[in-house]
């Protein structure tokens, strides 16, 4: 899912209780596209895999904002 988001074909991908495994090769892939990848709370680092939301830049902050509540 990563992948997709890289590729522009995901607008965002959001996951809970990955492991670091799970997301160290995604976190490059989005971020080496220009994307952004992040927890959810913006305290944590997203790769522990803990809840991370993995976006292109433009959709980031609202979308944050909705799964924040």
């Amino acid at each position: 899912d990563f992948a997709w988001v890289a590729a522009g074909r995901y607008d965002a991908y959001y996951e809970r209780n990955l492991k670091p495994w799970d997301v160290a090769a995604g976190i490059l892939f989005v971020t080496e596209a220009g994307g952004v990848v992040t927890t959810i709370d913006g305290e944590g680092r997203p790769e522990t895999g803990a809840q991370i939301l993995a976006t292109n830049s433009e959709l980031h902050p609202q979308l944050l904002k909705v799964l924040r509540g």
